[in-house]
């Protein structure tokens, strides 16, 4: 059977009028929920700003070779060699490795379906798509379901073992004399690849040398493999690679309990609790957070802006879906749309920050404000020119008719 075949489907404009108008529903909804987390965003922002210059504050610098009982319950900051007090052991293939953390990758060979599109507009309203499916055998990250196929006969997917991907961190992670909490052990990073030895396959509950119904469990390339040849892999086929975390010098801020380092409350709620590679001072420690956070605040404000941007623009969908009962001119109402979508987007973000910052930051948010009159105003401005210059533009139009009337 071919691995690649192509699909036509049409859908009439009455269709497609009544996909666009519940499109405006779920337009609504997305516009509420970006607006709504771009209101949250500025709050967010504020308050890790407002903890963050608390801690910076409060911090004690203290040695990590003892434990000062003064300091207990305070925010401290400490640096050294993050170390594991015993080697961390896989749980399911049961070897064993030093380090902080062993990281489990798990790949799968299988059928994968993708999928390419061309659309195209017809005299009525109506669309035409083209849908080309190929199928072609790859290693990916998980199993895939053939049974979702457009095309399941002869691209059946199974697999010969079922691993999952993960992280499994030693059991007590050390900084000098301090234990980590769980957070801070997590947020250690830095990988490198455990290369498995004869010794390691021997220690799995595998048997190398008994064939299952999938073929063999072997080594290759430093890692596992669940299958006949891995030079010629099949459909089902598994491989196993790890990747440790190593002992690292880290700098750790946080809160002195009983020993252990772990979440430190501000007062208006705000958690501190970090680790950053390498030895940091005060000064440098607090400004890697504070640009995380500045970094974290566009981040969202831009997936805020797009989600605001793509629900505007199924608000005002069916304008164009209308306008295509002539391609032509459903393609000139299309790109309309479009600007109308970012205009209106780039106002209601604008204003769900200023709202923010005005429940946050209320001096700020006058500015803000300012700007958002201000670009409301160019858009009337600029409709009352294109009003204007229509009127014009007709009589320019219907003059030479009126020339050659009087002519006669």
């Amino acid at each position: 059977m071919s691995d690649s075949f192509k699909v036509v489907t049409q859908e009439s404009w009455f269709s497609r009028i009544g996909g666009a108008i519940k499109g405006v529903v779920v337009g609504f909804g997305l516009t509420a929920v970006s607006c709504g987390m771009l209101f949250w965003n500025e709050g967010r922002a504020v308050k890790r700003a407002r903890a963050l210059d608390e801690g910076q504050g409060l911090v004690v610098t203290v040695s990590a070779d003892a434990v000062q009982g003064a300091n207990e319950g305070k925010l401290i900051l400490t640096n050294g060699e993050a170390r594991a007090t015993a080697p961390v052991q896989e749980p399911d293939f049961g070897f064993t490795a030093d380090g902080i953390a062993i990281k489990r990758e798990v790949s799968y060979y299988q059928w994968v379906e993708k999928t390419n599109s061309e659309t195209q507009k017809k005299l009525g309203g109506g669309t035409e798509t083209v849908t080309t499916y190929n199928y072609v055998k790859e290693w990916v990250s998980s199993p895939v379901s053939s049974s979702n196929f457009k095309e399941p006969d002869g691209h059946t997917n199974m697999a010969n073992v079922d691993y999952k991907s993960g992280s499994f961190p030693a059991k007590e992670v050390k900084l000098g004399a301090f234990a980590l909490s769980s957070n801070l052990v997590n947020g250690i990073s830095g990988e490198e690849s455990v290369s498995l030895t004869p010794e390691m396959l021997a220690q799995t509950p595998f048997d190398p040398n008994a064939e299952a119904n999938f073929g063999k469990f072997q080594l290759d390339q430093g890692g596992f493999y669940f299958g006949m040849a891995p030079t010629a892999p099949n459909i089902g086929d598994v491989k196993v690679t790890f990747k440790k975390v190593p002992f690292q010098t880290v700098s750790v801020l946080g809160k002195q309990t009983s020993g252990t380092i772990g979440a430190y409350i501000t007062s208006n709620g705000g958690e501190l609790e970090s680790v950053r590679a390498g030895v940091l001072g005060k000064e440098q420690f607090f400004a890697a957070e504070k640009s995380d956070n500045e970094t974290m605040t566009w981040v969202l404000r831009g997936l805020g802006f797009f989600l605001c941007f793509v629900g505007i623009g199924m608000i005002f969908k069916p304008i164009s879906v209308v306008a295509d009962v002539i391609p032509f001119l459903g393609n000139i109402a299309e790109m309309g749309v479009g600007f109308l979508a970012f205009t209106c987007a780039t106002v209601f973000s604008l204003t769900s920050v200023a709202l923010g910052w005005f429940a946050y930051r209320p001096l700020l948010s006058v500015a803000l404000l300012g700007g958002v009159a201000a670009a409301v105003f160019a858009i009337r401005q600029k409709k009352a020119k294109l009003a204007a210059l229509a009127p014009a533009a007709t009589g320019l139009a219907g003059a030479p008719q009126a020339s050659e009337q009087k002519a006669a």
